[in-house]
């Protein structure tokens, strides 16, 4: 099912373009990774879609579309985790930051610690509960700016570059924690931003290619990287050993394209 649709979006800062052209939907449960190399508006089409920054083209929520009047729709439905988190703390221990956001939507106290520890238990945090933000690991803090948005129960949550400076300890922590989270809610919807395609998982659905401010490709894993090994195999390298292996796949469909040709001339 359709959660959001994106038609004929555009961004321009200072006379600039950023992204142009920008059209496709993001469907219930999907798990999505957006990737390009740096600069090429992956966050601004992020921010364009959770914060609404100023855009051109159309923006839809469950066939609904968003304007200027009804635009706390998408923001109550839609959650982003940052690069950096100690950018997005608010509270003095791990419980408080998770509990910001459910203060102010005024939820009952009982409610409110029963949800918090239910979302610690789910990411294996309950023992942090009481800890301060700061003194945390990084791979930590990014499991609190997760479950201080896990609580406010999005539709879609967007992991922009949310890796990216952390170590490969940590990175596997987050790619772990987000298995969890899709085992628990298969309908919550991701995208997990990044120009490192190391850190494209098996569970992840479909891939975007972002390239010179549009989108270049859209499909599986597999297709998408087909199309980067064709076309650009220059601009993007992928994983050596997704690389080796689409390549013998490439090399024995066009082996059996041969066959086929020479049957067919029989």
């Amino acid at each position: 099912m359709s959660l959001i649709e994106v038609k004929n979006l555009a961004v321009a800062f200072n006379g600039e373009t950023i992204i142009e052209n920008i059209s496709f939907v993001i469907n219930s449960g999907e798990y999505i990774a957006l990737i390009g190399a740096n600069g090429s508006g992956k966050s601004t089409l992020a921010k364009a879609i959770s914060d609404l920054e100023a855009y051109q083209g159309e923006i839809f929520i469950n066939d609904g579309l968003i304007t200027k009047h009804n635009a706390n729709l998408i923001r109550n439905q839609v959650g982003i985790v940052f690069q950096n988190p100690d950018n997005q703390f608010v509270g003095v221990t791990v419980e408080n930051d998770i509990a910001f956001g459910l203060e102010n939507k005024n939820t009952p106290r009982d409610q409110m610690i029963k949800t918090i520890n239910d979302i610690l238990t789910e990411l294996g945090m309950s023992s942090l509960k009481d800890k301060e933000p700061q003194h945390l690991s990084g791979g930590q803090k990014q499991k609190v700016a997760i479950a201080s948005i896990l609580v406010m129960k999005p539709n879609l949550i967007i992991f922009d570059e949310a890796t990216s400076m952390l170590d490969e300890k940590s990175k596997n922590e987050i790619h772990a924690a987000i298995k969890r989270i899709r085992q628990h809610r298969p309908e919550l919807s991701i995208i997990f931003i990044t120009h490192n395609l190391e850190e494209l998982t098996s569970e992840i659905t479909r891939v975007i290619y972002l390239d010179n401010k549009t989108i270049k490709f859209d499909g599986t894993k597999d297709e998408v990287y087909q199309q980067l090994l064709l076309l650009e195999p220059k601009k993007v390298r992928i994983p050596l050993l997704d690389e080796i292996r689409l390549s013998h796949h490439l090399q024995h469909q066009e082996a059996e394209g041969l066959i086929e040709e020479l049957w067919e001339s029989l």
